[in-house]
C-alpha cells in the first residue's frame, strides 16, 4: 500500500522552461530536483494524528469532496484501536452511530471466530483493525504521511496557516484538525489547555482532585480461582486496594520500596499536574499454534517488582487473573489490562510524558515498556514467585499474528490522558451527570468515568495509600461542538476531537476510544462545512446544517 507526500503546490513551484541550448537529459534532472525541493503543500484539511479519531475525521471530510492530508508523527495507523486494545470500551452500543459503527461492524465482519465473546461483535484483533484502517485510507484516496514531528504552527492572527515539521516540510491548509492523544497541535498553536486535575473548587466537582479510595479485597475464593471472561463479563474488573496494610514499603535493605512516593502533605480535593498511569495493552494467548514465551525487557529491574512480590506472598495461593485483568478478544486471544494495586499500570511513570519532548517521550514509552514486559517476566520466572503462579503465567505469552515487525509486541502506548484543552466550553463533572443534554450535540457518551491510579504514597504510619482512582457511574449524555473548538480569540480554524475541551473527571467518561472516533466524524464533517465557507472559520458554520448532515449520516445525537 502506497501512500503520497502530498499534493504540490503548482503555483508556487513552476517547472524549468526547457531551452533550447539544454539537452533533454539535463532539462529532466534540473525538474526533478525542483520538485524534490519543493517545502509546500496545500490541502483543504489537514489532520494531525492517525489515531482512530484522526482516520474517522478524514474520512468524513473527504465524503463531503474536500482535500486531506493525514500527517502521523509515528510509524503505524490507528493508535490504541490497532494497538493493543482490542476490548472494545463501549457501556452502550445504541449511542455508537455513523462511520464508527460501520467501522466496528466491518471489523466484526472480517473476524471468523467460534471463539469470539458472546454479546461483544466488537471485540477485535489488532492486525484485523489496522487492516480495515488501511482500507479505509485506500479506498477515499487519503494521503497520509509517517514520521513527521510537528515543531511549529505558523498563524496569522487567530488562523493557522501551516504546520513546520522536523524534516523542514511545511503543510498549509485551510482547516485543522488535531487528533493526536498529545494535543501538540493545538499547544502550538497556543490554544489554552492545561494537564493533570483541577481541584474540587475550580468546576465544583466533588470527584475532582487528588482522590484516596475505599479499601476493596477479596475473598481467599476470589482472589485464588482462576477466571477468565467467557461471557461478556469482566471477572472482577478492578481490585483497587488503597490502604494496604499487609504490604511492608520497605525492601530487604530497609529502603522505601521503588514507586512509592513519600508525601505527608497531600490533601483530598486539591489539584495538580499529575496524570493517571500508562500502560501497554498486550495482546496474549494460551494457543500453542500462536503463543511466543514472554521476553526478558532489555533494561530488566527487578527492584521494580518487589512490591508486587509482597502483595503475591500476602496472599497465598493469588492467581494470574486477579494481577491482570484478561478480556477476551476473537480467536483464542486476550487483551491485557492492569487489575489491582500492583499490576501492569506504571503508577507515576508518565509525569514527564506530557509536556516532554520527542526524545523525553521516547525514554518514558521504552520505559513503560521495559516494565509492563519485566512484570510478565518477573511472574513467570522470578525464583521467588510461588511455583503454582509461575506455572500459570508461562502458559500465557505473546502472539505471534500480531505486531509482527516490533517484536509482537503492540505499537501504542496507552496515553489514558495527556493535555485538555479550555476552549469554547468545558466539560465538567455535571455534563456527564446531570447536566446532560446540550444544544449542539455532536457525540453522546456513556462509560463510567474511570481514572486508573496516579500515585502510591506513604502514610507517616508507614502504610502505601494509591490515589487517584476513579470510578464514577454517569448518565448518557451529550458532547457540545463548542467542547472541541477553542476560544474564538485563540483560534478559528483548529478542531480537536480528542484532547477536547473537559476536566479531568470528565475526560475520565469521554476518553473512550468510540468516542473519540464519532467526534473525529462530527470534526471531519465540521471542518468540511468551513472549507466550504466565505472565511473558512468554524465559528461561521451553521450549526443546524452540521446537524442534519451528521443524522443523516447515522450519528446518534441524542437519546431516543
Amino acid at each position: 500500500m502506497a501512500y503520497s507526500h502530498g499534493r504540490l503546490n503548482r503555483k508556487q513551484n513552476k517547472p524549468m522552461k526547457q531551452r533550447v541550448q539544454f539537452s533533454l537529459f539535463v532539462f529532466l534532472i534540473c525538474v526533478t530536483q525542483t520538485y524534490a525541493s519543493a517545502k509546500d503543500y496545500d490541502y483543504d484539511l489537514i489532520v494531525y494524528g492517525a489515531t482512530p479519531s484522526g482516520i474517522m475525521a478524514a474520512t468524513a471530510a473527504k465524503k463531503e469532496g474536500v482535500s486531506v492530508l493525514i500527517v502521523e508523527p509515528g510509524k503505524y495507523l490507528g493508535g490504541m484501536v490497532a494497538g493493543g486494545l482490542g476490548r472494545t470500551d463501549v457501556a452502550g452500543r445504541e449511542f455508537v452511530g455513523g462511520l464508527t459503527k460501520k467501522y466496528f461492524d466491518e471489523v466484526a465482519s472480517y473476524t471468523k471466530s467460534e471463539k469470539q465473546t458472546p454479546g461483544r461483535p466488537w471485540d477485535l484483533e489488532s492486525h484485523i483493525a489496522e487492516k480495515v484502517f488501511k482500507d479505509w485510507i485506500q479506498k477515499a484516496e487519503t494521503d497520509v504521511v509517517f514520521g513527521r514531528r510537528l515543531v511549529r504552527v505558523v498563524k496569522d492572527g487567530n488562523v493557522i496557516r501551516e504546520l513546520v515539521f522536523s524534516n523542514g516540510k511545511r503543510y498549509s491548509a485551510k482547516i485543522f484538525i488535531d487528533a493526536s492523544y498529545e494535543g501538540d497541535l493545538m499547544a502550538l498553536a497556543g490554544v489554552s489547555y492545561t494537564c493533570g486535575r483541577e481541584c474540587t473548587d475550580e468546576y465544583n466537582e466533588p470527584a475532582a482532585g487528588v482522590h484516596f479510595n475505599n479499601t476493596v479485597k477479596y475473598t481467599k475464593a476470589e482472589y485464588t480461582e482462576p477466571c477468565i471472561c467467557v461471557d461478556g463479563k469482566s471477572n472482577v474488573h478492578y481490585l483497587h486496594n488503597s490502604n494496604l496494610d499487609d504490604v511492608s514499603p520497605f525492601d530487604p535493605d530497609n529502603k522505601i520500596c521503588h514507586g512509592i512516593v513519600q508525601s505527608n502533605d497531600v490533601e483530598e480535593g486539591s489539584g495538580d499536574n499529575l496524570t493517571q498511569a500508562y500502560t501497554y495493552r498486550v495482546t496474549a494467548t494460551r494457543r500453542a499454534d500462536i503463543k511466543v514465551p514472554w521476553t526478558k525487557p532489555e533494561k530488566y529491574q527487578v527492584e521494580k517488582y518487589q512490591l508486587l512480590l509482597k502483595y503475591i506472598q500476602a496472599r497465598p495461593g493469588i492467581c494470574f487473573s486477579k494481577l491482570v485483568h484478561i478480556g477476551r478478544i476473537p480467536n483464542g486471544k486476550f487483551d491485557i489490562n492492569s487489575n489491582g494495586p500492583f499490576s501492569t499500570d506504571y503508577v507515576s511513570g508518565n509525569f514527564a510524558y506530557t509536556e516532554g519532548n520527542n526524545s523525553v517521550r521516547e525514554v518514558i514509552r521504552k520505559d513503560h515498556e521495559n516494565y509492563v514486559k519485566g512484570f510478565f517476566w518477573f511472574l513467570a520466572n522470578d525464583r521467588n514467585v510461588p511455583e503454582k503462579l509461575r506455572n500459570e503465567v508461562r502458559r500465557w505469552g505473546l502472539c505471534k499474528d500480531e505486531y509482527i515487525d516490533n517484536g509482537h509486541w503492540p505499537y501504542q502506548l496507552y496515553v489514558r490522558e495527556a493535555r485538555r484543552m479550555k476552549g469554547s466550553f468545558v466539560m465538567t463533572q455535571k455534563d456527564i451527570t446531570t447536566d446532560i443534554n446540550k444544544p449542539d450535540a455532536i457525540a453522546m457518551g456513556s462509560f463510567s468515568a474511570d481514572s486508573h491510579p496516579v500515585r502510591r504514597l506513604l502514610t507517616a504510619q508507614n502504610h502505601i495509600r494509591e490515589e487517584g482512582h476513579l470510578l464514577l457511574p454517569v448518565k448518557p449524555y451529550q458532547i457540545p461542538f463548542r467542547s472541541i473548538i477553542p476560544l474564538e480569540k485563540e483560534c478559528n480554524n483548529l478542531l480537536v476531537p480528542v484532547c477536547l475541551s473537559a476536566s479531568h473527571v470528565a475526560c475520565c467518561s469521554i476518553r473512550m476510544e468510540p468516542v473519540y472516533m464519532i467526534m473525529g466524524h462530527s470534526a471531519g464533517v465540521a471542518a468540511a462545512l468551513a472549507v466550504k465557507s466565505k472565511n473558512h472559520s468554524l465559528f461561521s458554520i451553521n450549526y443546524q446544517e452540521l446537524r442534519e448532515i451528521l443524522i443523516a449520516q447515522g450519528q446518534v445525537l441524542y437519546k431516543n
